[in-house]
């Protein structure tokens, strides 16, 4: 499956967690576009989000919490230029675990 995730899996009993790039609909082809690796994408969103929807039922019924973290493109291609990698497949499952840790441990505003 063409399906990235970073695992965020504790050894220590608790529940396992694999935090998902999740695509909207309109980021998408603009990001498929932009990628390093756009063969290894779905052909279009709807395949796309057929496919994550699976991969996050199988994982649930392995007892593994999935995190959709919201693809950011501007946060996404900086984290890929800063660390001079290229914007594929491991490159998005890094993002993502990174990106839920950040969102996580921010203080929440209300």
């Amino acid at each position: 499956m063409a399906q990235e995730s970073g695992n965020a899996s504790a050894p220590d009993g608790r529940q396992r967690a694999v935090a998902v790039c999740w695509f909207r609909r309109e980021d998408y082809e603009p990001a498929k576009a932009r990628m390093a690796d756009p063969e290894r994408l779905y052909e279009n969103y709807d395949v796309w989000l057929k496919e994550a929807q699976a991969f996050e039922r199988e994982m649930e019924q392995q007892g593994v919490k999935v995190i959709r973290t919201r693809f950011d493109g501007t946060s996404f291609f900086l984290f890929c230029a800063t660390r001079a990698v290229p914007a594929d497949g491991p490159a998005r499952a890094e993002w993502a675990a990174q990106e839920t840790m950040r969102r996580s441990a921010a203080p929440k505003q209300g």
